[in-house]
């Protein structure tokens, strides 16, 4: 039989541990699902994908990735530039703390601080570009009706007997 005929077919197997008469950890047994299903592990992972968000956030996250690399090159390319020029030609990325010099043998350990600050200004922007996204987006749903406690004042339930912080009847 030839390799590439083969086709390899998991099948989901449910395991389930029973304790001994002492009640110390048992035997563990497999069995299949007791409906007569077959379940495979690949209808379990499209099951998991329909009924879950996890595509939502799995393709929120390649657009949230995708995001930070254009904010870093509009940081690093556009906006450190000009900070730089207007603090005297300064540039963020060659800033550090030489701790020692680079010799034959060593490699130069510095504390590249420069680099923090870039950082830092990128997770600024993409947290600022997240929030007006969120805000265009999500917009806040209705209050809940309250009900004001007479003698508290505390808010409640619309449909509450009793104040949740001084137990009066409402």
């Amino acid at each position: 039989m030839r390799a590439s005929g083969l086709r390899a077919r998991i099948e989901w197997v449910e395991f389930e541990t029973f304790d001994d008469a002492a009640g110390e950890g048992g035997a563990v047994v497999a069995h299949q699902p007791a409906d007569g299903e077959v379940r495979t592990m690949w209808n379990d992972f499209k099951a998991f994908l329909t009924r879950t968000n996890a595509l939502a956030l799995a393709i929120g996250v390649i657009i949230g990735v995708a995001l930070g690399t254009v904010v870093k090159s509009i940081v690093d390319d556009i906006i450190m530039p000009p900070i730089g020029y207007l603090l005297g030609g300064v540039d963020f990325q060659s800033l550090k703390i030489v701790l020692q010099k680079e010799t034959e043998d060593k490699a130069e350990v510095a504390i590249r601080y420069g680099i923090t600050i870039n950082t830092i200004i990128t997770f600024v922007i993409v947290a600022l570009v997240v929030f007006w996204i969120a805000r265009a987006f999500l917009k806040p749903g209705p209050e809940a009706p309250i009900k004001t406690c007479p003698f508290c004042k505390e808010p409640n339930a619309e449909d509450a007997t009793k104040c949740r912080a001084c137990a009066s009847a409402i």
